[in-house]
């Protein structure tokens, strides 16, 4: 192998390995930013469930639980949250028993739980 074929294998190399840092360091941001937008949607929805703005915590806790599939609290917030909006074609109850049902795991808070199945089957949220 000549001298001008040795430095073009060693450019080579050098880029293919500059391009795999270059994709890994993308990966881990793309990682990074992901589980901080998670975390800001949570605080963000769960904030915005707790004063009672169901409207304002739908898309951010719609989006925390997509993401973080085995929160509890998150699960029925969401399932609470989703029940309270309103859209006129009842698809809301059927938009919320899924995260209620996952939500029915053995937990302490058993009476929040049987108070929003008692909505879902009556099919309305106006009580609190």
């Amino acid at each position: 192998m000549n001298q001008r074929a040795k430095r073009r294998l060693a450019l080579l190399v050098c880029l293919i390995v500059i391009g795999m840092l270059l994709v890994i360091a993308a990966k881990f941001l793309s990682d990074w930013n992901k589980q901080r937008r998670v975390k800001e949607s949570r605080a963000q929805g769960m904030t915005a469930y707790e004063k009672g703005d169901h409207a304002g915590a739908l898309n951010p806790l719609s989006f925390a639980l997509a993401n973080e599939r085995n929160g509890f609290e998150l699960a029925l917030a969401f399932a609470e949250t989703r029940l309270r909006n309103t859209n006129g074609n009842g698809r809301r109850l059927f938009a919320a028993k899924n995260p209620h049902q996952f939500a029915l795991s053995p937990d302490p808070d058993i009476a929040r739980i049987k108070r929003l199945d008692a909505l879902i089957e009556k099919g309305t949220a106006d009580e609190e």
